[in-house]
């Protein structure tokens, strides 16, 4: 008897093997690529594969029910969202990710009703856990992970409030398979999709895809899979594909190039898009789940944790001691010897528990955001507080350190490198350049005008790469004090080093595009750095709205507004390019993509 497959369509069909590998299925809304995911979802849960599949729309509770609604679909246990059979928090990733290991229960994971902070939180432990957990031998048993909305979890641009969710999903997707856990990304938007870890995906199914942003971010995973000369064919025709027809192609893991309409799912369509008038239908009957049995395996979970719980162990140590210590030394010796046994094994469990908690990269992140912040500000504080002391040179005040010496060891990167050093690294009281010195915000200011000589800054421009207020005293002291020892030449639309200027500053550094875009992206910052690098890295964009849909922020809303405005007041896009927006050549020459 020939083994199942999963039904693509009469005329193709995967093997179930498919769960141990990396797919992509992408394209725009409404071509059909849910649909698609749901139709593999359902042949391998009919074949009594484990599915674990991230909902972050809730539209996924359809597989429990037929296509009419009127009788059961498939056995999957929903967590979270309304249509839950069990609540799911963003404190439970490790907890459910145990129970979904131990258990090999087919699960959805219903992100819905989280925000999107604390969907990270959730999904960076479960995907952390589950890793670790299928790495055991007893639990090397396949698994699929469907993530649905892909570029939520794992988006093309990565900073400090992803990375930790980013790297687990990268660790499932890059090593994964050597534990059993396949993994599907669903999206609507390829360019939306960190490069590194779409291109690690072995098969690509491909619904109509029209963006050029979109064709063009597919070429990093053409680039890598493709050895027969077939993007040709699949380019030309991809913006002509019909609703639910997609190209399955797999050059190495299945040897396929081939386009398909793929069959309709057999469940109740729980993604259909509602249309005016029409009344919103939900399934009369479910594939019944035990919730007793699911809640005893799920208790099981629960107490096992609790057993390896440091905060829970710290607890049950304390009273353990205190009963030793209250136990007699001459009678009943057997049971002080079992307890003193309990203590050193729950501190061992506790040791580990430390040491894990000690080197959680979220926890070392987070911390690292606030040094940096504090760092900061403290630099632009200690910058007052040294013109303020300036101001008043008759005030005897012994005991009062240079104000340099008070910054912190590592101060954050400003991005003016000279020859690898960081120019925020200055060596304390520095020699007086005619009459002044050049410490602090001093030198960065002197430095960026040094650097980057011969060219001429505005005021915006040069107050934004010394990371400094335009608006503030500091900034106005310092200006004028650069000024008048003859360093800078400065003006409201034109700012830059004299001769003797640049030698004080450090001299001129040699900066390529890239190297450009790392020094802006560092003087701005933030979500105005994130739009500057989508710009470099997918740009050009047709239009405002384009690009404001690319980036997930409303054309017209306050956020997307002010960002844009730093970036144009500094002038970073192309005037004459308008309505287009891509960068200013004037900065950015031929950006390096690779």
């Amino acid at each position: 008897m020939s083994q199942p497959r999963i039904c693509i369509s009469p005329d193709l069909s995967l093997p179930l093997g498919l769960i141990t590998e990396t797919t992509a299925i992408i394209g725009r809304r409404g071509s059909g690529k849910t649909n698609t995911g749901v139709v593999i979802a359902e042949d391998m849960l009919a074949a009594g594969l484990q599915t674990v599949i991230f909902d972050p729309l809730d539209v996924w509770y359809g597989l429990k029910s037929s296509m009419t609604g009127k009788s059961a679909g498939l056995p999957i246990v929903i967590m979270g969202g309304p249509h839950g059979d069990l609540p799911l928090r963003d404190i439970d990733g490790t907890l459910i990710a145990d129970f979904v290991v131990e258990s090999s229960t087919p699960v959805i994971l219903s992100l819905r009703e989280l925000s999107k902070t604390k969907q990270r939180r959730f999904v960076a432990d479960f995907a952390e856990r589950l890793y670790n957990r299928k790495g055991e031998a007893s639990h090397r048993s396949p698994l699929m992970v469907m993530i649905d909305e892909a570029s939520t979890f794992v988006p093309q641009r990565v900073d400090g409030a992803n990375a930790r969710m980013v790297g687990a999903i990268e660790s499932l997707v890059r090593r994964g398979r050597a534990s059993g856990i396949g993994v599907m990304l669903i999206d609507q938007r390829p360019a939306s999709v960190n490069k590194d870890v779409l291109t690690q995906c072995e098969l690509l199914i491909a619904h109509q895809t029209t963006g050029p942003q979109d064709r063009k971010a597919l070429d990093s995973w053409i680039e890598a899979h493709d050895d027969r000369d077939q993007a040709k064919e699949f380019r030309d025709t991809l913006a002509g594909l019909t609703l639910g027809e997609a190209w399955f192609w797999s050059p190495s893991i299945f040897d396929l190039f081939q386009r398909v309409q793929v069959r309709a799912r057999r469940t109740f369509d729980s993604s259909k898009t509602p249309k005016v008038g029409e009344i919103p239908i939900e399934p009369k009957k479910i594939a019944a789940v035990d919730l007793e049995a699911l809640k005893e395996k799920m208790s099981a979970t629960i107490k096992e944790k609790a057993e390896n719980d440091p905060v829970i162990l710290h607890e049950r140590i304390e009273d353990l001691e205190e009963k030793l210590a209250a136990a007699p030394t001459s009678d009943n010796l057997s049971e002080v010897t079992d307890l003193k046994q309990w203590v050193d094994t729950l501190a061992g469990k506790l040791d580990i528990a430390d040491i894990y908690a000690k080197n959680t990269t979220a926890a070392h992140q987070a911390l690292r955001r606030v040094l940096d912040k504090i760092g900061g500000n403290l630099i632009e504080m200690m910058d007052d507080i040294g013109t303020a002391l300036e101001n008043y040179p008759a005030l005897d005040l012994p005991g009062i350190p240079e104000t340099e010496q008070e910054l912190p060891h590592h101060p954050p990167d400003y991005g003016l490198d000279q020859s690898g050093v960081c120019l925020n690294n200055f060596q304390v009281g520095a020699e007086s350049t005619n009459g002044i010195k050049l410490t602090g915000g001093r030198m960065r200011m002197l430095a960026i005008l040094a650097g980057l000589s011969p060219r001429r800054l505005t005021e915006t421009q040069w107050a934004t790469l010394a990371k400094l207020r335009k608006s503030g005293g500091t900034w106005g002291t310092y200006r004028q004090q650069l000024k008048k020892a003859n360093l800078v030449i400065a003006g409201k639309h034109e700012n830059y080093a004299t001769p003797p200027g640049i030698s004080a500053g450090g001299g001129r550094v040699s900066r390529n595009s890239n190297q450009m875009l790392e020094m802006w992206s560092k003087g701005i910052g933030g979500g105005p750095a994130r739009l500057l690098n989508a710009i470099a890295e997918s740009g050009p964009f047709d239009n405002r709205a384009a690009f404001a849909e690319f980036v997930e922020l409303a054309p017209e809303g306050g956020t997307f507004t002010c960002y844009m405005g730093i970036l144009s007041r500094n002038e970073l896009l192309d005037p004459s390019a308008l309505p287009a927006i891509t960068l200013n050549p004037v900065w950015f020459g031929s950006i390096d993509k690779n």
